[in-house]
């Protein structure tokens, strides 16, 4: 029972300490996402009423460019596409082609590798006067805080292994801890005799208190088998003494008798010495 518990124990630390990082670790990704993706379509929100504003006093493709310039900030790429996505008609000085192709993949909320940098994108309608203008694509650069969350995820792995082999290791000393009274016991009940079955105690005082009630039950057994011993010993006693004393009665009168008689023929003289040296034997064997 204490190595299943104890196994159960560290099956389940494992796991609540996996679950753990690995909740940790998905929330703090989606953190992540979230607010830079609240961000993006903050920005995004924002695109549609100033392409209308300026529409009505420039070109549509100047209109564009110069609303992509307004609405830029570090780290953001922007480029905006006709409908039929056949045609760039303005972009930010951060786009690049590999940004542009990435844009065409189905984009959910979520973490694009795109090179050697981490981005979150977004895709959306445009629409001025109720009329399709065009997409717009949006890429927001989060490698640096890509980076940090890798390594805080890291950081957290290492500290749940750590974690683990500290509860491996605890786990292991409460085994031994708990096998060594186990041990002494059976190191006892080993060396144990019947003339010290009254006298030996199992003292436990810093085992367990599974292992000292079953040395409480170990020593229980050592008393009753102990008086067992006692009572058999004095019946043992009181029968070799009740039986012994008429038979050295009778060995006694024998041997008077053999010595004090002279008329006893040979057949009787042999019948006496014989139940003399029986009843001798006897006496010495009780």
């Amino acid at each position: 029972p204490g190595w299943k518990s104890a196994t159960a124990t560290l099956v389940l630390s494992i796991l609540g300490l996996s679950s753990v990082a690995a909740w940790t670790s998905w929330k703090m990704q989606q953190l992540l996402i979230t607010t830079h993706t609240q961000r993006v379509e903050y920005i995004a929100n924002r695109f549609p009423r100033d392409v209308e504003l300026y529409s009505d006093m420039l070109p549509v493709a100047e209109g564009l460019q110069k609303t992509i310039d307004n609405v830029s900030v570090p780290g953001l790429a922007i480029w905006f596409k006709s409908t039929d996505g056949t045609m760039t008609l303005a972009k930010s000085s951060e786009v690049t082609d590999e940004l542009m192709s990435s844009g065409e993949m189905p984009l959910k909320p979520q973490v694009y590798q795109v090179g050697d940098r981490y981005m979150i994108l977004y895709r959306g309608d445009v629409t001025t006067k109720n009329k399709p203008l065009g997409k717009v694509y949006m890429a927001q650069d989060i490698t640096a805080e890509q980076h940090q969350l890798i390594a805080a995820i890291q950081g957290l792995t290492a500290v749940c292994i750590l974690a683990t082999l500290a509860t491996i290791l605890a786990i292991a000393m409460r085994i031994r801890r708990s096998l060594q009274p186990l041990q002494e016991m059976s190191r006892m009940a080993g060396a144990i005799s019947a003339a010290d079955l009254n006298s030996a105690q199992l003292q436990l005082n810093n085992a367990p208190t599974e292992v000292k009630e079953l040395a409480q039950t170990f020593n229980l057994m050592l008393s009753r088998l102990g008086d067992a011993w006692e009572q058999q010993r004095q019946f043992i006693g009181n029968i070799s003494h009740e039986l012994r004393t008429p038979l050295t009665v009778v060995s006694g009168y024998l041997q008077s008798l053999l010595r004090r008689s002279n008329n006893l023929n040979d057949y009787q003289r042999e019948a006496l010495e014989t139940a003399g040296a029986e009843a001798d034997r006897t006496i010495k064997l009780l």
